[in-house]
């Protein structure tokens, strides 16, 4: 029988401020609505947080991702860009929308199209087109593949 499993896509918080209880508080909100849910899933960027709080809730390191997985952050100064934004400038958006769709649908090592880790002659000719714009790709640290199974009464 599979596990019912549900994932938290993103958790943000502003810098700065703090929300007490506030990860707890949207889990058990969460978890309340669905007595079947018996886990929950995230992956936490090791370059943003060491997942303390999710620790302290009781979720597990499942396992460690290491950054190929990803699309690198782009640099230019003290500029930083994501890589789906600056193709679509440096290619214009509907070439841009075009090279960002072929890259998803054709195969690949890693599951994320622009993912560092993915070398085929379309990637690597779209990191040059972005280098020669002036950026250079600073590739992240991995994540953290967390996991909280719940203890139901």
């Amino acid at each position: 029988q599979r596990m019912r499993t549900h994932e938290l896509l993103r958790f943000c918080t502003v810098s700065g401020t703090q929300v007490l209880g506030g990860l707890s508080k949207l889990m058990a909100h969460f978890c309340d609505a669905d007595p079947r849910i018996e886990a929950l899933r995230t992956e936490v960027s090791r370059d943003m947080s060491c997942a303390r709080a999710y620790l302290k809730c009781g979720w597990q390191v499942e396992r460690s991702i290491s950054a190929s997985h990803y699309p690198p952050m782009w640099v230019k100064g003290s500029e930083f860009r994501y890589e789906r934004e600056l193709v679509l400038e440096v290619f214009g958006i509907e070439a841009g929308t075009e090279i960002i769709d072929n890259a998803g649908q054709r195969e690949r090592r890693y599951k994320h199209p622009l993912a560092i880790g993915n070398d085929g002659a379309e990637d690597l000719e779209r990191r040059a087109a972005l280098e020669s714009a002036g950026f250079k790709p600073r590739v992240g640290s991995g994540a953290l593949l967390l996991t909280l199974r719940l203890q139901r009464k």
